[in-house]
C-alpha cells in the first residue's frame, strides 16, 4: 500500500513538472515573439525562428520576414538620414530585402575620388584660388547621400587668367560631402610657375588629373609621404617645374619667410630621394654656395658626398 502510494506521488510530482515546463516554455516562447515583434526586421523573426522553428508564432514569423523583404519602408527611412551607418544598418536588420543590391551599389559610391565622381556625375566642382599654399574647392553632391570625397596627390588646378600661377597638390585629402548644399574644401597645394602671379580669391581655375610632367609626378608621390615644411615642398617643385636655383629661390618671400639654405638643401635632398638626378637641376651647381654657412652637419655631409 505504502508503495503503491509513494508512486503515484511521483507521478503526480512528474506531471506537475512537466507542466510547469510547459507553461515556462510557452511564455519564453510568447516573450521572444513580443521581442521580435518590437524589432519588426527579418533578422529579429530569424533570431526568434532559429529559437522555435516550430514555435506557436512560427508561420506568422516567416510571413512577416516575406512582406518585410518586399516593404520599402525601412529603405526610404535609410535614404532619408542617406549616411553609410543608415545604409549599412537596413542591410544588417533586413537581409535579402528587394533593396539590397541598390543599397550595396549606394555605398560603392560613397567613397571615391575626384575625378571618378566627376566623370560619373555624382558631384559638381568648381575651385578658386587662396593664396599659394591653398586652392578652395566648392563641392556639390549630385546624390541622395553623403559622399567621401578623396582629393589625390597631382591633382592640377589650372587658371583661367595665364597671368597666374598653376597649383598642384601635395597631399591627399579627404572631405565628407554630406548634404546637397556647396561644401568648401582647402587643398594643401604648391606653385608650378615660380614668376606667375599668385592667386587671389577671384581667380577661377580648371581641374586636371596631373601636369603630365614625370618628374613632378614622381616628386609629388613622395611629398605626400614625408615630413617637410610648406618652403622645403614649394622649393622642391620649384626645382622641378621651373630649375630654380639659388639666386632665385632667395629673392622670394612666402607668409614672411625667405627660403634659406637649409630649405633649399632639403628640397634637393627630397629630388634624390625622390629618385629624380638633382645634379642636372641648375641650383646644383650653386652648392658652393649652398655650403657656406649651413648649419645642418647630416645636409653638409650629403651635399659633399653626393
Amino acid at each position: 500500500m505504502l508503495a503503491k502510494t509513494g508512486l503515484t506521488l511521483i507521478l503526480s510530482l512528474s506531471l506537475l513538472l512537466v507542466s510547469c515546463g510547459e507553461r515556462k516554455n510557452k511564455a519564453d516562447n510568447e516573450a521572444a515573439w513580443q521581442q521580435a515583434r518590437l524589432e519588426n526586421t527579418v533578422t529579429g523573426y530569424r533570431s526568434y525562428l532559429n529559437e522555435y522553428p516550430t514555435g506557436k508564432f512560427a508561420n506568422e514569423a516567416k510571413e512577416r520576414m516575406e512582406t518585410l523583404s518586399r516593404d520599402d519602408g525601412p529603405y526610404l527611412v535609410a535614404k532619408g538620414r542617406g549616411t553609410r551607418e543608415a545604409y549599412e544598418t537596413f542591410l544588417e536588420k533586413f537581409p535579402g530585402h528587394q533593396r539590397e543590391e541598390e543599397v550595396l551599389a549606394i555605398l560603392e559610391d560613397m567613397e571615391g575620388e575626384l575625378f571618378d565622381l566627376l566623370d560619373r556625375g555624382k558631384i559638381e566642382v568648381t575651385a578658386v584660388g587662396n593664396g599659394i599654399d591653398k586652392v578652395v574647392l566648392n563641392v556639390r553632391r549630385l546624390v541622395d547621400h553623403e559622399i567621401k570625397l578623396i582629393i589625390p596627390v597631382g591633382t592640377t588646378f589650372i587658371p583661367e587668367d595665364d597671368k597666374v600661377q598653376n597649383m598642384v597638390s601635395i597631399d591627399e585629402s579627404k572631405v565628407m560631402v554630406s548634404t546637397d548644399k556647396h561644401t568648401a574644401v582647402s587643398v594643401p597645394v604648391a606653385c608650378s610657375n615660380m614668376h606667375l602671379e599668385v592667386p587671389l580669391q577671384k581667380d577661377k581655375f580648371t581641374i586636371q588629373r596631373s601636369l603630365h610632367n614625370i618628374d613632378l609626378d614622381r616628386l609629388l608621390e613622395n611629398l605626400a609621404e614625408v615630413e617637410a615644411s610648406f618652403l622645403v615642398k614649394q622649393a622642391a617643385v620649384w626645382i622641378v617645374t621651373d630649375d630654380a636655383n639659388y639666386a632665385e629661390l632667395g629673392k622670394i618671400k612666402i607668409g614672411g619667410r625667405t627660403f634659406q639654405k637649409t630649405d633649399m638643401v632639403l628640397a634637393m635632398k627630397l629630388l634624390d630621394e625622390s629618385g629624380l638626378d638633382v645634379t642636372q637641376k641648375a641650383i646644383w651647381r650653386d652648392r658652393g654656395k649652398l655650403l657656406e654657412g649651413l648649419g645642418n652637419q647630416e645636409l653638409k655631409n650629403w651635399l659633399v658626398g653626393k
